[in-house]
Order: C-alpha cells, then structure tokens, then sequence
C-alpha cells in the first residue's frame, strides 16, 4: 500500500522557469519584455500555476530525485508505482532498524501507467504484508527532448497552456479565485488540458 512521497531535490537545470520563461509569461498577458514593472507579481503567479497544475496532475512535473513509500506488496510481489517515472534509482527495504536495505528487483516502465516493481529477493526476515519498501526514482518531464528521451518524457504543450492560462488568470484577479462550489473540481477548460497527464491511483 501506498503511504507517502518526498521530494528529495530537483534536478539541476529543472527549474520552474526553465520550463516557462517569464517573457512567455509576458507574452500570454500582453506584456512587452521590455517592461519590467509587474516582473515580481507575474513571477509568483507563474509559480503558483506551476504549484497547482502539479497538484492537479498528482506528481511533479520539474524533474526531480523522489521517494515514494510503500507498506508491504501486492498479494503476487509487486509494488505499482503511480507517477511520471523516468527513471528508477534504487528499490529498498527497510529492516528492523528503519535503516534502508538493497533488496533485487526487477520493473517494468509504463510511458503513461508508471511503474510495475517485481521484488525477486528474498530474506528470512521479509514478510510481504508486513515489510516496509522505499522506491527511489526520478519523476517528471525534461524541458526539450534530449539523447535518450522518448517523446512521452518531455514537457507536454497541453500541460505548458494550462500553466500559462492559470498564470493569467492569478496575475489578472490577484485575489482568491473561486472555480465553484468544489474546490477540488478541475474547471473543463483546464481539464481537457490536463487530464491526459493526471495520475490519481495511489494503491
């Protein structure tokens, strides 16, 4: 079962303006460049529709060094990873100590369905109800495709229009924005956007 995540750093050269510069910003508010003064209030808007359209889609977007937690397996070994996986660091299993503990594993990648884990190794003191797993890997989407990357590992232009469409509505109100009575609902021109990319299962 799944208990939590942590994000343990962001990967270098991944930061929210990398992804979108402030001049885009700019652009999608009728901003010349040029023009400096609403640099500071755009910037914290264009943060916070980042913030959001992660919290939406379930995992982060910024690529970034994640550990996700996981109380026993699956009744036939695995664990399901739900994220934007990139790539696998390491699968761990704490022991008596909470101290974390190689264990072997072999997984499946999923571009769009995360992260199947196989847990091949075995020891005396592993109990597959009851053993604690630490999965340890790189989540989100690069900023550009680069040697090795797929298509489904770079930033999507969906996810990128969501943004800069929130960035404009926050910058444009500057005060608390209400889509409804339900504050967890997704207005439909943000989710026809973002939907593709959501990811809510946690089992």
């Amino acid at each position: 079962m799944f208990v939590g995540k942590s994000i343990t750093s962001y990967v270098s050269g991944h930061d929210i303006t990398d992804y979108i510069s402030l001049n885009e910003a700019k652009y999608q508010n009728n901003i010349e460049t040029s023009n400096t003064a609403y640099d500071v209030e755009l910037t914290t808007a264009l943060k916070a529709a980042f913030t959001m359209v992660e919290a939406w889609v379930g995992y982060s977007i910024r690529k970034a060094n994640v550990k996700y937690a996981y109380s026993g397996l699956l009744s036939n070994g695995e664990i399901r990873v739900y994220s934007k996986v990139h790539s696998v660091t390491s699968v761990k299993y704490l022991d008596e100590n909470e101290d974390e503990q190689d264990i072997e594993a072999k997984y499946q990648l999923w571009d769009s369905l995360g992260l199947t884990i196989y847990v091949t190794g075995s020891a005396a003191t592993l109990s597959k109800s009851e053993t604690n797993y630490v999965v340890n890997f790189v989540e989100g989407y690069d900023i550009s495709k680069g040697v090795g990357n797929t298509e489904s590992q770079v930033f999507p232009v969906a996810l990128k229009q969501a943004i800069l469409m929130l960035t404009s509505l926050y910058f444009t109100n500057r005060q608390p924005v209400a889509f409804g009575g339900n504050p967890q609902e997704i207005p439909l021109t943000y989710q026809a956007l973002i939907s593709p990319y959501q990811i809510t299962k946690f089992t």
